[in-house]
C-alpha cells in the first residue's frame, strides 16, 4: 500500500514537473516525423497542377502521450521563388518546437513569380501562397485526430515571404 502511494506520489511529480515546462523548453528527445504528405494540389504559375507537400515533426507517440497538441505552421522565405519546406531555418525551427511539445508542419507552397516582376506579379504569387497556407490548415483540420492535433491552437509563422502568407 505505501509502495503504491510512493509510486502515485512520485509519478504525479513528474506529470507536473513535465507539465511546468512543456512548450518551453526542449523536453523530448524523440520525435516522430511524417514527410512529403500531400495536403492539396493546385495550378502553379505555368498551369500545371502541382502537389502540394508539407513535412510534421511531433514528440513521439511512445513518449507522449497528450491527444491535443497545438500546432505551428511554418511557411519558408525566398520571394516567392525558392527555397523549400526543408531549408536549413525550417527544419532548424521545426525540429526545436516539436521537441518542447508541438506539432511542427513546414509547407511548400507554390513558387513563381512573372519575368518583370512587377508590382502585381508579387501580389498574385502571394495570393498563390496565401491559397496554399489555407488549405494545408483545412488539411490539418481535416486530419487532426490522425495526428493528435488541438484545432483550436494552431498557430502560423514563417520567414521573409513565409511570414507575409495570412
Amino acid at each position: 500500500m505505501i509502495k503504491n502511494a510512493l509510486f502515485f506520489l512520485c509519478f504525479t511529480a513528474v506529470i507536473n514537473l513535465q507539465a511546468q515546462q512543456r512548450y518551453q523548453s526542449e523536453i523530448f528527445s524523440s520525435l516522430d516525423s511524417v514527410t512529403n504528405v500531400e495536403y492539396g494540389q493546385a495550378l502553379n504559375i505555368k498551369g500545371n497542377k502541382e502537389k502540394l507537400l508539407l513535412d510534421m515533426y511531433m514528440p513521439s507517440a511512445q513518449i507522449d502521450s497528450i491527444k491535443k497538441r497545438p500546432v505551428l505552421l511554418f511557411i519558408h522565405g525566398g520571394g516567392f521563388q525558392n527555397n523549400s519546406k526543408t531549408g536549413g531555418f525550417s527544419n532548424m525551427l521545426c525540429l526545436s518546437f516539436a521537441k518542447r511539445g508541438y506539432v511542427t508542419v513546414s509547407i511548400d507552397y507554390r513558387l513563381g513569380i512573372e519575368n518583370d516582376k512587377s508590382n502585381a506579379d508579387y501580389a498574385a504569387a502571394l495570393y498563390r501562397a496565401q491559397q496554399d497556407g489555407k488549405a494545408a490548415i483545412r488539411y490539418l483540420r481535416k486530419n487532426a485526430a490522425l495526428y493528435n492535433i488541438d484545432t483550436a491552437q494552431i498557430f502560423i509563422t514563417g520567414s521573409s515571404a513565409g511570414s507575409k502568407h495570412v
